[in-house]
């Protein structure tokens, strides 16, 4: 048995598209998106899909248990002015655009583990660590106890206010 990921009825549910994002609705809530039947592809598709991905964009990260730190924009800032650099300078040593290193080091933007790891490299600073991983307990959260759903989310949020 299914459950509606909007409301929680456990039932007959069907995928559709409610806001850009693909969930398993009640006939209910199917009011609220549109109706879809998606064909996934084979294993052999998303394997090939996967590794052509890991080859040519340098974003995928192996490790996902590694996070920059907090305060990395202080701390990259801190380093910069020790090595006399102005923010010019360490963009063009770094080959990336001054913009990307005023918006890091406004704390404005979390820099990619690949420029982190740069940063590091170039600042002799630590901005990568191991990522510790929390787990919230969704049933917790759940008034229809078979998980956590945008209905819980809702009702959770009303009540905060």
């Amino acid at each position: 048995m299914a459950t509606c990921e909007m409301c929680g009825y456990q039932g007959s549910v069907q995928e559709a598209i409610v806001e850009g994002a693909v969930l398993f609705l009640c006939d209910r809530c199917l009011r609220y998106g549109d109706a879809v039947e998606l064909k996934k592809p084979s294993a052999a598709v998303v394997d090939q899909r996967l590794a052509f991905m890991k080859r040519t964009h340098s974003f995928i990260s192996q490790n996902d248990d590694e996070a920059v730190v907090s305060g990395y924009g202080s701390l990259v800032k801190k380093a910069r002015e020790k090595l006399n650099l102005s923010q010019d300078q360490l963009a063009q040593a770094l080959a990336e655009r001054v913009s990307l290193l005023q918006r890091i080091e406004s704390g404005n933007m979390e820099p990619p583990l690949k420029l982190a790891r740069k940063l590091e490299q170039y600042l002799k600073i630590r901005l990568v660590q191991k990522d510790e991983k929390t787990s919230i307990d969704a049933q917790e959260f759940s008034s229809s106890g078979v998980g956590l759903t945008i209905a819980d989310i809702i009702q959770r949020k009303d009540a905060k206010k």
